[in-house]
């Protein structure tokens, strides 16, 4: 059975940050939109269970210049695009916490020194455009220009760097879409099985994996927008997707007497402990990784592994290898009662980890969008750069259905 559209309408796969997003502003812009996500709510997955870090540029400094760049365009216009998703302002001291103080680990790819270089080039290039505010703050400096001596006896410096509250953040964007249902219906526990499309129309063929019949339907749009994680262009008629660097990364939630600091261990190794209101988020990478795959799609087991270790605070997993790591660097409380166990999966370039020189996942594109006809395939590999690339994606798209109406 072929379910029918209005010739304006879209379908976007993908309830994250990014699916959502975009479908707020396509639904602004006039648009129909039909948000299919696979869990049976949305922002369920990656967007959910990272530390929420809107990133400044500082912790790519062995990555390129360009990545930097990206990451800094990308925090500055966090707010403002998801202000404009929302359709109002919003007081972000409820939903950032405190700056970030960076801990330099001795065994860094790059010396404080060299840190510094990098942190002052960031600063001066905010510098040059005015600095322009950073989730809704006025701030004077990026980072500081050198090093202190850290209470843990490691070189560190003060950022104004700082990370949202994924679970609030979530919280208004899905309010915000369940307030829209005149223009987006959201199909949840839904999955893309393929999709294909004509000069004038795609169609989306979906399945209901929970449902007793796994009944198939077949949708139709003017557009579709594959916002789908590590599923991105599985299925979709005419696009290749090339091999990445798949892992799954599990980090574990506390309560609030685990620590008071807000840190990010650099540069090689890479850790986060994150104080908010409801606990504190810690991870370290790499007695994080729980599996990691080069391929084009997650695989069976690394899905499963990531399933697996959600919610298990299992004294024998990565969690507590990590935890442990963290309490001997005097970061959290030896007494820190683990709540929970959040796990998804990153995506980067290239086959090498993060604690080689030459590894790409030192650099990270920033927010783009490619349109393969009618399909649109948006590119972020971050939290930070998901409003800008879902802001592209919807004008690609608004723009496209607006050249229709024109012929």
């Amino acid at each position: 059975m072929i379910e029918s559209h209005d010739p304006r309408s879209v379908i976007v796969a993908g309830g994250g940050i990014l699916g959502c997003l975009t479908s707020l502003l396509l639904a602004d812009a006039g648009r129909t939109v039909t948000l299919i996500e696979q869990n049976d709510d949305l922002w369920l997955e990656t967007s959910s269970v990272g530390e929420g870090k809107v990133h400044l540029g500082l912790v790519y400094a062995h990555g390129t210049a360009s990545t930097r760049t990206g990451m800094l365009s990308g925090a500055l216009a966090f707010a403002p695009v998801v202000e404009r998703a929302l359709g109002h302002a919003l007081d972000w001291s409820t939903l950032v916490g405190d700056p970030f103080d960076y801990l330099v680990m001795r065994d860094s790819l790059l010396r404080p020194d060299e840190l510094a270089a990098v942190y002052r080039s960031l600063d001066d290039e905010h510098a040059g455009l005015g600095r322009p505010p950073y989730l809704g703050m006025a701030i004077d400096q990026l980072a500081a220009r050198e090093p202190h001596t850290d209470e843990t006896g490691v070189p560190a410096f003060a950022t104004a760097e700082r990370a949202v509250d994924p679970d609030a953040l979530r919280a208004l964007v899905v309010a915000a879409i369940a307030a829209r249902s005149d223009r987006i219906t959201v199909l949840p526990a839904t999955r893309v099985q393929a999709v294909d499309q004509t000069d004038d129309r795609v169609r989306v063929r979906v399945s209901h994996p929970r449902s007793p019949d796994c009944v198939e339907r077949t949708l139709e749009a003017a557009a579709f927008v594959d916002a789908r994680w590590h599923w991105q262009g599985h299925g979709v008629q005419g696009v290749s997707v090339s091999p990445r660097n798949l892992r799954a990364k599990s980090a574990v939630m506390f309560d609030t007497e685990a620590s008071a600091r807000t840190v990010t261990l650099v540069l090689g190794p890479f850790g986060d402990v994150v104080r908010r209101s409801s606990g504190v988020y810690a991870s370290w990478y790499p007695h994080a990784r729980i599996a990691h795959e080069h391929r084009s799609f997650a695989s069976t087991a690394l899905l499963a592994a990531v399933e697996a270790a959600n919610g298990s605070t299992d004294a024998e997993s990565a969690a507590a290898e990590q935890t442990a790591a963290l309490v001997e660097l005097g970061l959290l409380s030896p007494d820190a009662r683990a709540l929970s166990v959040r796990t998804g999966v990153i995506i980067g370039e290239g086959s090498t980890d993060i604690h080689e020189h030459e590894s790409r996942l030192h650099d990270r594109d920033g927010a783009a969008v490619a349109l393969d006809g009618r399909v649109a395939l948006p590119r972020s590999l971050k939290l930070t750069t998901a409003p800008s690339a879902a802001l592209a994606t919807a004008t690609a798209v608004d723009t496209l259905l607006r050249e229709d109406s024109a012929s």
